[in-house]
């Protein structure tokens, strides 16, 4: 049994920093990744339990400065970290670096293709077969035009294969997922030029590769000048939701759009989602899918204050069902922190509800902020600091075309990440407990050996021959990555291929979710 709580916190010290990906521990806590600033921007890696209260924390520097922006877990219960590394002959560099459970760092590898580029690399997963994705992006000719990369790699950082998506105008990736038939997902932006009237437009992009890299296909989808993919979930085999942002909306100051694709990237629904504030704005930044198939996303709502170039917005979370209507929505923000506040992810907690996290800027100035964690429940209550507030959806039509791709390659080299320890200071703004709970849920459902390193058996207690019953397993994003329906009182499924870790089981009988149980994976 676990003690459950909701609860706000802040980590910060005197400089800037910003809780950019959390990821759960093997002994059933969290690591936040951040970025931090001291004599140059450096990467910084926290362990909290799961209230939140730090366990260790440490920053990892190179000579020029460096960014952390995605962090994903090991089979031997290590770390991935890529990001941004600055060095002096060129801009910089995509890395990738393989940590420890502590921490320590075991190897550093930089890839870039031309000396002078300016190099990121976005994300990381970790294909059914051991090997690291890297998604990322280039930028050339002043940051004029720039590339999308994807980099494939070994478990000891040796590249298998590059691939690059350009055009002679600005390519840029978002996000990049594994689907369940073992393919790459890509999400992101790129520009194209009007001449016909001298005008730059921005579609959003969405392309798939198989596992040897070949393209399966390349979307682009816009309904305006400026649109931008951020982030997809595969919500089924073969089927996707992709989140969006639009400035300068149709309806309000700035939009997100999320948008269903099928497995050849054609458009199955679209929904513009707004704040009906005059001159206010909601950009969301990630999502989830829920055990009733809507979906959660976080980002940021607030008013712009064009007089003074600034903006008050606090952290939001939306729920909407499973075409994109709204059905609540939160706002979350610190009093005398209301200068502006953001949420960059949302995650599964470990024992139920929602971890969602960003930045929160300091009353002092732009020039200092925060890391902002919230738990909530699962009806989106933080104990404290939040409303609800007005956000709805609309219906709208996005053109939809195809586009080409030129293949290329990287260079990779050895780097190196120094790493010590990093002060921070932990300001617990509320917590609540909400009661005890196990780790399974319900009545109505068993799962066991728990944990498992292959075989678990689901038994349906309320077995009914007249209904149809469906197991669905979730990891820590809300990704889907088993599903089956029961036709018996007793099954097992086989968890072999994944990673080890915390998932989420649902049971659903006639589609209504009847029981839900955490499930721990293990490996030898």
């Amino acid at each position: 049994m676990n003690a459950q709580s909701v609860f706000q916190r802040i980590y910060g010290n005197s400089t800037l920093n910003y809780l950019w990906d959390i990821e759960n521990t093997h002994d059933g806590g969290y690591y936040i990744l951040g970025i931090g600033n001291s004599t140059v921007n450096i990467t910084t890696l926290t362990k909290i339990n799961q209230s939140g209260q730090i366990i260790w924390s440490r920053q990892y520097t190179t000579s020029f400065g460096n960014y952390g922006l995605d962090i994903i877990g090991t089979a031997d219960s290590g770390l991935l970290i890529t990001g941004i590394c600055y060095s002096g002959s060129n801009p910089s560099t995509i890395y990738l670096a393989k940590l420890d459970s502590l921490g320590g760092v075991q190897w550093m590898k930089q890839y870039s293709d031309t000396v002078g580029n300016y190099h990121e690399g976005v994300k990381v997963i970790i294909d059914y077969d051991g090997n690291y994705i890297v998604g990322g992006s280039t930028l050339t000719n002043g940051y004029e035009n720039s590339a999308i990369y994807i980099i494939k790699v070994n478990s000891l950082g040796d590249t298998i294969f590059t691939r690059k998506m350009n055009n002679p105008y600005r390519n840029t990736l978002r996000d990049i997922i594994l689907t369940q038939d073992s393919s790459y997902l890509v999400t992101g932006s790129m520009i194209t030029y009007d001449s016909s009237n001298m005008t730059s437009i921005q579609h959003i992009v969405l392309a798939k590769f198989n596992k040897n890299g070949q393209l399966d296909f390349a979307r682009t989808y816009v309904d305006s000048l400026y649109n931008v993919g951020i982030k997809s979930l595969e919500t089924a085999p073969g089927e996707y939701i992709t989140l969006c942002y639009k400035p300068y909306g149709t309806i309000y100051y700035d939009e997100t759009i999320i948008v269903k694709t099928n497995d050849a990237g054609n458009i199955l629904w679209q929904k513009a989602i707004y704040t009906n504030m005059s001159g206010g704005h909601f950009v969301a930044e990630d999502l989830l899918q829920t055990p009733d198939n809507g979906f959660l996303m976080c980002g940021s709502a607030g008013y712009y204050f064009s007089h003074n170039n600034c903006d008050s917005s606090s952290s939001v979370l939306v729920k909407t069902d499973s075409v994109g209507n709204v059905s609540w929505a939160k706002s979350y923000g610190v009093a005398h922190h209301n200068y502006g506040a953001s949420a960059h992810f949302i995650r599964n907690a470990i024992n139920s509800g929602y971890l969602m996290g960003g930045g929160i800027r300091a009353p002092y100035g732009y020039s200092n902020s925060d890391m902002y964690l919230l738990k909530t429940d699962n009806s989106g209550d933080a104990g404290c600091n939040y409303v609800n507030v007005t956000i709805a959806s609309v219906p709208i039509q996005l053109k939809q075309d195809s586009f080409s791709m030129q293949g290329s390659g990287m260079l990779v080299s050895t780097g190196s990440l120094i790493d010590s320890t990093y002060f921070l200071n932990d300001t617990l703004l509320c917590q609540i407990f909400t009661g005890v709970e196990t780790d399974q849920d319900s009545f109505s459902l068993m799962v066991f050996p728990n944990p498992t390193n292959d075989i678990l058996y689901i038994l349906n207690i309320n077995y009914n021959t007249s209904k149809n019953y469906r197991f669905e397993l979730f990891d820590i994003t809300g990704k889907k990555v088993k599903e089956s329906s029961l036709n018996y009182e007793k099954q097992h499924l086989s968890l072999k291929y994944l990673m080890p870790g915390i998932y989420f089981g649902v049971l659903l009988a006639d589609g209504d979710v009847v029981g839900k149980a955490k499930v721990v994976v293990v490996r030898d």
